[in-house]
């Protein structure tokens, strides 16, 4: 009896802090449910999964995690309103979610502020580290505009097509990504020129003149970060009015990401150069890890780009939390900005430049295309973000 007993002590001790203290890591995620569902629903599940991941497994410091999820309406003032109910009322005590470009940095703003720690889950404006970056503010998964845009733009350059035209939102997002991918390719291609440039509202694309502006410029090559339904008017539009041509060089921030995937289906158009996320052809336990999670718990393996960064995003806040052996605000900032790097969703280490905080997060590049009466993303291949962020003594 006595050896029985021992043992048993000896379990007791071995049970992770969990069993001694309940209390929940509180995180709030913050994000567009209502004016971009479209990626705001997966950042959802996303966490969701990740959260149930991570508390099967013991917790963080063995303590459980819980996500409070709330949307801001598609208002930044909306979402300061949610974040002070988090923070006051939930006693949330990281910040994280997926926004609106306007929306994500008047979020930054508050942390800047407000002193609270905020690791944002995807990618819009990079002013979030470059102009507009400080202490208190990182991202935990996806690539920054930059990055994304650069890749894109060496890829374009291939081609040497000349004359360029693009529309894009005419909010931070739209104007990153251009501005991005316009330096990229004057880099690239010095002799590209831009011929005609439209900057629609979101939501409020008048596609037909769009297009029309578009194809009286005679152009050799398409850019666009548009989105969503504006993005879908523009190829309806695009193709009945015979802009998108075949012999037309046509780039796309979005056409590869399952979001779009998701509502084309067999109306995808074939062969333009985008970036995207084929999760499920990612040889890499942790990906498939999350894949079959995500397929049982929802009934699809179309988690979409976002559902990923957020699932990544909170393995992230983990790998911070349980370096710095804390959860205090300041030492969880000191683990980040301490040549911070975790395994990623990815198959490729996730680092955090001390700097600026830019993430080394790549993307797969590839094109679109129509496959099994499906929409599909097809000759991708993986480029290291840390190659593309920009030299640190330029930001």
């Amino acid at each position: 009896m006595k050896r029985i007993l021992g043992t048993l002590f000896l379990v007791l001790l071995a049970l992770p802090t969990w069993a001694e203290d309940k209390e929940p890591i509180k995180i709030g995620d913050i994000s567009s449910y209502t004016a971009g569902n479209i990626f705001a629903e997966p950042t959802r599940n996303g966490f969701t999964i990740a959260a149930e991941k991570i508390n099967a497994s013991g917790g963080i410091l063995g303590r459980p995690v819980e996500v409070i999820s709330k949307d801001d309406l598609g208002k930044p003032d909306e979402a300061i309103k949610v974040v002070e109910r988090l923070i006051y009322q939930d006693d949330v005590k990281i910040l994280t979610g997926c926004n609106l470009a306007n929306i994500e940095l008047a979020i930054s703003d508050y942390a800047r502020h407000n002193g609270i720690l905020y690791v944002s889950s995807c990618t819009n404006s990079d002013k979030f580290f470059w102009g507009n970056g400080h202490s208190h503010a990182f991202r935990g998964g996806g690539a920054t505009v930059y990055t994304i845009n650069h890749i894109l733009a060496k890829r374009a350059a291939e081609q040497g097509k000349k004359r360029w035209v693009a529309v894009n939102h005419s909010y931070d997002w739209g104007q990153s990504n251009f501005n991005a991918f316009k330096e990229a390719l004057h880099k690239y291609q010095p002799d590209a020129q831009w011929v005609e440039v439209q900057w629609p509202a979101v939501g409020k694309i008048q596609a037909g003149a769009v297009v029309q502006a578009l194809k009286a410029e005679k152009p050799d090559a398409l850019y666009t970060s548009l989105w969503g339904s504006d993005l879908f008017q523009l190829l309806r539009e695009g193709k009945k009015r015979g802009l998108l041509t075949d012999d037309l060089l046509k780039v796309s921030q979005d056409l590869g990401r399952q979001e779009s995937q998701n509502v084309l289906g067999t109306e995808m158009p074939e062969g333009w150069l985008t970036v995207g996320l084929p999760a499920a052809e990612i040889d890499n336990p942790m990906m498939k890890e999350f894949v079959a999670a995500y397929r049982e718990k929802f009934g699809t393996d179309k988690m979409g780009w976002t559902g990923v960064t957020a699932y990544q995003t909170l393995f992230t806040i983990k790998a911070a939390i349980e370096k710095a052996g804390d959860v205090d605000t300041d030492a969880i900032i000191g683990a980040l900005e301490d040549n911070f790097s975790v395994n990623s969703v990815y198959g490729v280490p996730f680092r955090i430049r001390s700097s600026d905080h830019a993430p080394s997060h790549g993307v797969w590049v590839g094109t679109s295309a129509v496959v099994n009466d499906a929409a599909a993303f097809v000759d991708t291949e993986y480029v290291d973000g840390w190659d593309y962020l920009p030299p640190e003594e330029e930001k």
